[in-house]
């Protein structure tokens, strides 16, 4: 009809109401048609249950305003068809072209022009990618930081899995063994607990993104922990409870499809694909501020991890809406409220019964679509569980953004407030709580404790975990200089709250930029010789200004492996093309090991196979070359090093730079370096750039 250029209605919605009749048919399937209910939420456009229209209130909305054919025809074939008018064929859809889409989503923004006639457009606004820092990491980098991250945990899973496996096959033994009948029944209790430990060494894996945008890292995250965890289970392919596992998923999705009159061979559903889904539900966690990031993550995961005749996973309970550097633990807020009651007692008891409806959730299969009802169910107890802690949490945190009385109201009812709410508590009080709530919408609060309680409370022991944390945090978190003039907005009460948190303390400085923060935070989230992989900024490494993080890092962690990419001025040989910085990528283990040497390789362009210099070194080596900054130099080899560590022992005849001239770090300002420049060049020193300086003189021509 388009080709034809047949006249279509402005009122009729017919095209509309089709389309959600094939996302009611996605959602809920078709046993004539041979089409499995798929579900996942993504699709839910059956509101006859009213409290689904509060829980899907952007499907509701758009089951309630239809766009009239006329204005929707153009846009289906807008996306149907190419410019050569071919069809396009959306089966090679990847999580790197969804991460273009929320870039370019990013630098764009709906203007409403005139509400009452619909009239909108399209604004581009590269300022809000900016002020997010958000840039699309390349496939390569990701692969790179996920295979160094998560890499070493996973061989220490396969360590202890072979050794469970033996002393799975031990008992087996002897069981086998007729002549000791009275020990049967001990020896199966032993068997189930060893096959419940080895497929906890093997799924009990944790990775967080904490800015995970559309989910590139989350993803890869899943094939590397996959296909590493397969090459694991083949090792020991009899009487493996992992594999047992598995079999019982693909008989429960075979046995779902049937009772929907739908029939599939087995063999179809593998191993591989079955085993992506337990670690898509159960290992991985990413958290995010933008909405829209946190819906294309479950996009992502899902296409990346879709099975024929399985519903979409439930993912609600670890992809999350929120502020990673905003929030404070329960563990904090209980020691300093109700430091007399026993952990996770009295009004705290509840955050046990939290973490345990969460762990449940991790660990249905969801194979059914039942199984992703149930986990959509626990999850919405588990969030009902969490809510009066969530909103004690929220007071805490407000006290640091402008809420006058919270700190008294905390004082006054202690653990008590976890009850409280606007209409059981007088004025002021009840302006506490509601200002509290406003804040949270406003800015969102993330609580992480509270969010992923499992990561954090030791659900046998009934208390908190004695090393909490992630087994691995990655990505690329968001690089922007906290600056109120550049972001246009108030940042005091931000500013206050950072200072306040003990865990952001070591990012401070002069200028504090957002990836400093996220360093800082990515840590503390991490338990104990846990690790940390990210692409940051490679001002970390020496800049004055993040001195106070890098010595942080020295003390407290363990570097494993740097590689920096300081080229800037060429946008095809930079990792970033939009972003004009030098970057690096930084391992590190969250365990203070003096004497472990850390590799740190030089790339001149954007490849890491292109090397310009290489070379080993310990803390030590660091102290001698500047004990007071402790910058980490880029060498062209370890030799190298040893050479700057014996012109670092100063014996009269060498100096530093500083001595002998004026230096200033950044780029020329010509307002606030007026003093310096002259358009007269005979008058005033002589101004040098950074390229001037080569390693044994200066350079006239800057190189």
């Amino acid at each position: 009809r388009m080709d034809r250029r047949e006249p279509l209605g402005e009122t009729s919605t017919a095209l509309y109401d089709r389309l959600l009749n094939l996302f009611r048919l996605v959602d809920r399937g078709d046993r004539g048609l041979g089409l499995p209910r798929y579900n996942g939420g993504l699709f839910h456009f059956d509101f006859s249950d009213s409290t689904d229209r509060r829980r899907h209130r952007a499907n509701w909305f758009l089951d309630q305003h239809k766009i009239p054919d006329a204005f929707l025809a153009p846009a289906l074939d807008l996306l149907y068809r190419a410019e050569e008018r071919e069809p396009i064929d959306y089966g090679f859809l990847g999580v790197r072209h969804l991460g273009a889409i929320y870039e370019g989503l990013l630098e764009h923004r709906l203007v409403v022009d005139d509400a009452a006639s619909g009239q909108v457009h399209l604004e581009t606004d590269k300022g809000e990618r900016k002020a997010t820092g958000s840039y699309y990491t390349p496939d390569y980098i990701v692969k790179y930081i996920v295979r160094h991250t998560v890499g070493p945990i996973l061989e220490e899973r396969a360590q202890r899995f072979d050794e469970l496996m033996a002393k799975i096959k031990e008992v087996r033994n002897q069981l086998a063994d007729g002549r000791r009948t009275a020990s049967i029944p001990a020896l199966r209790e032993k068997l189930e607990r060893l096959e419940h430990q080895a497929r906890e060494a093997l799924l009990d894996i944790k990775v967080c993104d904490p800015a995970m945008g559309s989910g590139h890292f989350l993803v890869e995250a899943v094939d590397f922990l996959t296909d590493g965890l397969i090459e694991i289970l083949n090792r020991h392919p009899d009487h493996n409870p992992v594999l047992s596992m598995l079999d019982r998923i693909r008989q429960d999705i075979v046995a779902g499809l049937e009772r929907q009159g739908i029939s599939i061979d087995p063999s179809r559903l593998d191993d591989t694909q079955l085993l992506q889904r337990v670690v898509m539900k159960r290992c991985i966690y990413g958290v995010d501020l933008n909405p829209m990031a946190v819906e294309l993550a479950k996009v992502s995961l899902w296409l990346h991890s879709f099975t024929i005749g399985a519903p979409l996973s439930f993912l609600d309970h670890h992809l999350r809406c929120g502020n990673s550097l905003i929030g404070a633990m329960a563990r904090e807020a209980h020691e300093q409220l109700s430091s007399e009651l026993p952990l996770l007692t009295g009004p705290f008891a509840g955050l046990l019964q939290a973490a345990q409806i969460m762990r449940g959730i991790s660990l249905l299969s969801d194979a059914t679509f039942a199984e992703v009802e149930e986990s959509e169910q626990l999850f919405r107890q588990f969030d009902k569980a969490a809510k009066p802690y969530k909103q004690l949490l929220d007071i805490y945190v407000a006290r640091h953004f402008g809420v006058k009385r919270a700190d008294e109201f905390l004082r006054l009812y202690g653990p008590d407030a976890i009850q409280a709410g606007p209409d059981t508590v007088g004025e002021p009080y009840a302006t506490v709580i509601r200002e509290a709530r406003r804040l949270y919408e406003e800015k969102r609060f993330f609580h992480w404790d509270l969010e992923f309680p499992e990561v954090f409370i030791d659900l046998e022991r009934a208390t908190w975990k004695e090393n909490p944390g992630f087994d691995a945090v990655v990505g690329n978190p968001p690089y922007d200089v906290l600056a109120e003039k550049e972001r246009q907005e108030d940042l005091s009460h931000f500013m206050e709250f950072i200072k306040s948190d003990v865990t952001l303390q070591p990012a401070q400085g002069r200028k504090i930029d957002l990836f400093r923060l996220f360093v800082a935070r990515s840590v503390a989230l991490t338990r104990m010789k846990g690790a940390v992989g990210l692409i940051i900024p490679m001002s970390l490494l020496a800049d004055q200004q993040t001195k106070q993080l890098r010595k942080h890092l020295i003390k407290h962690c363990s570097f494993l492996r740097i590689d920096a990419f300081p080229q800037k001025d060429d946008p095809s040989r930079r990792i970033f093309p939009d972003a004009k910085l030098p970057t690096c990528v930084v391992i590190l283990k969250n365990s203070s090991t003096e004497e472990q040497p850390f590799l740190v390789t030089t790339h001149p362009g954007r490849s890491l196979e292109e090397v310009s210099g290489s070379y080993t070194c310990t803390k030590e080596d660091l102290r001698i070359l500047d004990e007071d900054n402790l910058m980490i130099p880029l060498l062209p080899s370890t030799a190298a090093l040893e050479l700057a560590k014996r012109l670092s022992t100063r014996d009269g005849r060498i100096c530093m730079m500083g001595d002998l001239v004026q230096t200033h770090q950044g780029e020329i300002n010509e307002t606030s370096m007026s003093w310096l420049l002259s358009t007269n060049p005979s008058v005033g020193p002589k101004v040098l750039r950074g390229g001037n300086v080569q390693r044994y003189e200066f350079q006239p021509e800057a190189k």
